[in-house]
């Protein structure tokens, strides 16, 4: 099987160390190039734009949510 490209999609925890590994492996066996993108997880900012600083980001929550 030959790949030109492997695209890893890291999202910072502690297992992308193992991911990154077989992925050199792999691209030392086939001659592919890899790519890495950061993924971020953007379900809790609501509507606040990507690139807001954590510390003014905040969840909306309807009143009826509050409540229970």
């Amino acid at each position: 099987m030959q790949f030109a490209n492997i695209l890893v999609g890291d999202d910072g925890t502690s297992v992308m160390e193992a991911v990154f590994d077989e992925c050199g492996y792999l691209a030392q066996l086939t001659g592919a190039t890899i790519h890495v993108a950061y993924v971020l997880d953007i379900t809790g900012l609501g509507a606040q734009p990507v690139d807001a600083s954590w510390e003014e980001t905040y969840v909306y929550r309807s009143t009826s949510e509050a409540d229970s």
